[in-house]
């Protein structure tokens, strides 16, 4: 049992606890204003005030940032402790842990500084590069995680009986299906305008190909879903589809219209044997009745009440969209990463609650992270097969090392004929990395 003193109640000071005793050390933890009952209590103690106690007691001087009530503009200093990156330094004294990591953590987690004016990429969405993390250098480590296991260590160390939860890996392979097929279940207008454009092109390989494919004479080039389904009964991965079905055609959304009766066959026939959510399409960002529509679409194809969402290209913004994926009835979101470049947008490795900063408070929304996608490496950071799955091998080996969760999202588009070379490294990394 850890007990912890503050001057005052905080909503974002029980979220952060919540999170590192409860989810993650798997302690019980108090947050108490009495000062007497803390000084004579027999448990963990963390002293989260300005003033010092005497006897046997962490300190954490806090920054103050968990206790405000409005969101400003934050004063990040970074410093070393042991090759690790931290902010918000505590005042050195014995007992004392070096930061303040519960308001290092709630900055990141929250998502703090994309509520504070920020510019946009191109696409809408909040740019990378300004990021704490991108700006000093820890977008590609899971920071919170490396955070938490010092953490763990100095309790440990001071209270040697006391036992924490630890964490295990774990792998999740995902994929957007933005374009089920290049050919199949088009139809005679959309199939003829691709015709006449790669004639325009003079791709004459691809047009012979399209023939094959609509005569049933050749595989479809963008069909990977019987090779992903043998290779995850192979190595017993649970992957999630998460499926673009929109009703309306757009320079964005180019997906296969969810009323074609053989799109809504093969969609059921994914999700009788896979996890699947829907992937709200590019404008439902801005028009939170296009999403819910798109749900309830998705959710008459199945069967199924639909819990999990990704955003199509990773559109969203804080605190509006995921507002709207709640009222919406989605319980489980996977687009917290960035679609130009991988790394850990949160500073974190596994699931956690969203909390709304707005209005400071924890929701049911539970985030999954991802920080590897396969769109980043093909087309912002232009690698080649080989470079990427060495990018693959250094987040899952990162995400291993700390005993975190690993995400992956895949597009069954950019395999198979369209790419077989990264489509068989991919298949190798697996077998190379899950199998062995």
């Amino acid at each position: 049992m850890v007990l912890i003193l503050s001057d005052s109640f905080s909503p974002r000071l029980q979220y952060v606890a919540d999170f590192i005793f409860k989810e993650n050390f798997g302690i019980g933890y108090s947050i108490t204003t009495d000062k007497n009952s803390f000084k004579n209590s027999d448990a963990i103690r963390i002293n989260y005030t300005p003033e010092v106690i005497a006897g046997d007691v962490i300190h954490i001087a806090g920054s103050r940032l968990l206790f405000e009530k409005k969101i400003y503009s934050q004063k990040i200093e970074i410093f070393l402790i042991d090759d690790l990156v931290a902010f918000f330094r505590n005042q050195e004294g014995p007992g004392n842990f070096p930061f303040d990591i519960f308001s290092a953590t709630f900055y990141l987690l929250s998502r703090y500084e994309e509520y504070l004016p920020h510019a946009k990429d191109p696409y809408g969405r909040y740019d990378h590069r300004q990021s704490t993390a991108a700006l000093n250098g820890f977008l590609r480590i899971p920071l919170i995680n490396k955070w938490l296991l010092y953490f763990a260590d100095f309790l440990q160390e001071k209270y040697h009986g006391i036992q924490l939860k630890k964490n295990v890996f774990s792998y999740q392979p995902t994929y957007d299906v933005d374009v089920a097929f290049d050919w199949k279940y088009k139809g005679l207008v959309r199939n003829a305008g691709q015709m006449l454009s790669l004639l325009a092109r003079q791709d004459y390989k691809k047009i012979s190909q399209g023939t094959k494919v609509l005569k049933g004479e050749e595989n479809d080039p963008s069909d990977n879903f019987e090779f992903f389904a043998k290779l995850h009964k192979r190595l017993s991965l649970k992957p999630t589809y998460f499926f673009l079905i929109s009703n309306k055609i757009t320079r964005y959304d180019k997906n296969i219209n969810p009323d074609s009766e053989g799109m809504r066959d093969f969609i059921q026939q994914v999700a009788a044997k896979n996890s699947i959510g829907i992937h709200p399409s590019y404008y439902s960002m801005l028009h939170e009745n296009l999403l819910k529509s798109e749900k309830f679409l998705l959710e008459d194809i199945v069967g199924i009440t639909v819990l999990k969402s990704r955003q199509h290209y990773l559109r969203f913004v804080l605190p509006d969209t995921y507002r709207q994926l709640i009222d919406a009835g989605i319980k489980e979101e996977y687009s917290m990463g960035y679609g130009s470049t991988n790394g850990f947008r949160a500073s974190y490795a596994g699931t956690f609650y969203w909390y709304d900063l707005e209005k400071e408070q924890q929701t049911n929304l539970s985030i999954h992270p991802f920080c590897y996608m396969d769109s980043n490496v093909i087309f912002h950071q232009k690698l080649t097969s080989a470079e990427s799955v060495e990018e693959l091998k250094y987040f899952y080996e990162t995400c291993k090392a700390v005993n975190g969760l690993f995400i992956t999202v895949m597009h069954n588009h950019l395999m198979g004929d369209n790419d077989i070379e990264w489509r068989n490294a991919y298949e190798q990394f697996l077998y190379d990395t899950i199998k062995h």
